[in-house]
């Protein structure tokens, strides 16, 4: 996965979503959601065995980290959603916490609204 610093990034919209891919168990790097008021988190799934688990955190400050939602086990391939609305955040993430089985990639994308 390449990594690239999104800390500065204030032009997330629904019209110009980022996106990530995991391979590994690995977070995806922070995205800044500095002034958005409603975020949606796309994931699909491909090559999964039995399961793969996901996990969405976000943070205040960057640095420490806090659970946005239990983890989601996902078990078969397809394209999955999360909405998170109302909530004041300075970035989020989605980290790939374990698989069973295949070899999963999970393609992330984020898009907030103000």
């Amino acid at each position: 996965m390449t990594t690239r610093n999104y800390a500065d990034l204030n032009f997330i919209t629904t019209n110009n979503p980022v996106t990530f891919t995991l391979t590994n168990n690995e977070a995806t790097p922070l995205v800044s959601v500095l002034h958005k008021q409603d975020l949606t988190v796309q994931y699909t799934v491909s090559g999964i065995g039995t399961n793969v688990i996901l996990r969405f955190e976000a943070s205040l400050d960057g640095t420490n980290w806090f659970t946005l939602l239990a983890d989601q086990t996902i078990t078969a391939n397809g394209s999955y959603a999360q909405a998170f609305s109302g909530r004041a955040l300075k970035c989020i993430r989605v980290s790939r916490v374990s698989i069973t089985g295949g070899t999963p990639s999970v393609v992330v994308r984020v898009a907030g609204a103000s």
